[in-house]
């Protein structure tokens, strides 16, 4: 057991007799930390908010079966959107709007909650929650099909008021109070979301506080990604128009569109090279743009996929099932991100018909950007040389990090990974277990690991999920700057046509609409 935290240790085993039968390393990675220690946030993947499966000791049952519950738990998912939601002003109306929509698809309940909720019970007369009243609270939640009613003991609210309103005036503490008896009454009906704004309650999730941490304490935003991504993986893409209706559509113009906005002036380059009075002239550019479309395409669905099971995760705990599927979508990933990157390199060489000693192996973005006699970068001229000046300014530690884990992947092993489990000290049961990756065991020692992929204890091991994502992000922005370089906008003959330009329009507005719920944080 090797201990590099204070407060938290970490061990890894693996089992001989397993790698012997499937041919496959399977290790555990064991975080044990104090009995004390309730604040250290692992940031595990759940509906229900990371910190939450942190702090919760029934993740200890084993389930045979966690995909098929996962999917039976998630149907008809009951959505809360508390009061200061709707009141305040300053949250984006779109947030709001596309909550309330979600209830009209079939994956939803969503109870939009007035400033006025909660009812006296089994007492005459109206009194303040904080300050004296019934020794139950009705709360009643109401839906255009219905209502639906549970009650709350008030010295369950009045204990947690105490604890994180303590400094608070009168109004603040009555105001919270709503909010704690919301909560309260979400989790007795089942509910997996609470969507609010009250400060002292995300902050209380995060320490796993009591019945704060039966149901999921979201914000607005992080709401709807939530609940996109749930759609998405059931394979029902939807953008949420207005409260009355719901639009809908089919995966590949999801994800086009999609593609198309995140990387907006890529698209605008290869619509401009696309132009048919160029046709001969861009013909091999306009093929490698296409080819770094798709790549960032395949890589947006692995995104989804590795968000489905992000979330399963954290509903059920993670297994070796899980992890094999993780690092097939991640692996592929890997191949896909460092393939964008090269397909760069030959849009920069067939721009000016660039020729390069070497052949078709020295035609890669580590060629590009070194600007070495002989070398593809020292080479290209014209608007190729605008685009090697951009790429060559591109901060290196991704574009190194991910080809130095592509060329282990594709001519030594695969990803080493392995199953977290914490547990408290002297208890051998798990509270929480998923799927990680070991940077450290993956990459080359000289290789430098882009920030935040350290893990939450900075040992190295990272979510999947979280390794992913940000490697999307990563090269949207140098996608972005190195083929943007060229400032190639002139796609007016497209536009020019009538049909094609409101084909054009509603397939950029599909997209925009789409980047809103896409990212994951």
């Amino acid at each position: 057991m090797n201990s590099y935290d204070e407060n938290l240790s970490r061990g890894s085993a693996f089992d001989p007799v397993d790698i012997a039968i499937s041919g496959r390393t399977y290790s555990q990675y064991v975080y044990v930390r104090p009995d004390a220690d309730k604040g250290v946030s692992a940031r595990l993947p759940v509906i229900s908010t990371p910190e939450v499966v942190y702090n919760r000791r029934s993740l200890s049952r084993v389930d045979l079966q966690p995909e098929r519950r996962a999917m039976m738990q998630l149907e008809n998912i009951k959505v809360i959107v508390t009061g200061d939601v709707l009141s305040d002003s300053a949250i984006p109306s779109v947030a709001a709007t596309q909550l309330a929509a979600l209830s009209k698809t079939d994956d939803f309940s969503v109870y939009m909650m007035p400033s006025s909720f909660v009812e006296n019970w089994k007492e005459v007369g109206i009194a303040s929650i904080v300050d004296g009243g019934p020794e139950y609270l009705g709360v009643t939640f109401a839906k255009p099909d219905g209502t639906l009613q549970t009650g709350v003991m008030r010295r369950n609210v009045q204990r947690y008021v105490d604890r994180l309103g303590a400094a608070m005036g009168s109004a603040e503490r009555n105001a919270l109070a709503e909010t704690v008896t919301l909560v309260n009454a979400a989790s007795n009906i089942g509910a997996r979301i609470v969507v609010t704004r009250s400060t002292e309650l995300l902050q209380a999730r995060k320490r796993g506080v009591g019945f704060l941490s039966t149901c999921g304490l979201l914000d607005p935003e992080e709401a709807v990604t939530i609940c996109y991504a749930l759609l998405r993986g059931r394979n029902r893409y939807v953008t949420q128009k207005h409260p009355d209706y719901c639009r809908r559509s089919d995966e590949t113009v999801f994800y086009s569109s999609l593609a198309s906005n995140l990387l907006g002036k890529t698209s605008k380059v290869l619509r401009h090279v696309m132009n048919p009075d160029f046709k001969g002239r861009y013909e091999l550019p306009a093929s490698h743009l296409q080819a770094i479309l798709t790549r960032f395409t395949d890589l947006l669905i692995a995104a989804d996929e590795l968000g489905r099971a992000y979330i399963s995760e954290g509903m059920n705990g993670g297994g070796n099932g899980q992890l094999i599927r993780q690092l097939s979508h991640l692996n592929n990933s890997i191949v896909a991100y460092s393939g964008a990157l090269d397909a760069i390199a030959w849009v920069a060489k067939d721009l000016d018909s660039t020729n390069v000693p070497g052949g078709k192996m020295s035609i890669a973005w580590k060629q590009l950007v070194k600007n070495e006699p002989k070398k593809l970068g020292s080479l290209v001229t014209g608007d190729a040389a605008i685009m090697q000046a951009a790429a060559s300014a591109v901060d290196p530690v991704w574009p190194n990090f991910v080809n130095d884990l592509r060329e282990k992947v594709q001519h030594r092993k695969p990803l080493t990974g392995g199953i977290a489990q914490f547990v408290v000290s002297g208890n051998g049961n798990p509270e929480a277990s998923y799927s990680v990756v070991d940077l450290r065991e993956s990459t080359s020692a000289e290789v430098s690991l882009p920030p935040g992929m350290y893990g939450v204890f900075r040992d190295g091991c990272v979510q999947p999920h979280v390794l992913q994502h940000e490697m999307v992000r990563s090269l949207q922005g140098i996608l972005e700057t190195v083929i943007g370089s060229l400032g190639w906008s002139d796609d007016s003959w497209i536009v020019d046509d009538e049909h094609s330009h409101g084909s054009l329009d509603e397939h950029l507005s599909f997209g925009r609409d789409a980047v809103q719920q896409w990212w994951w944080r």
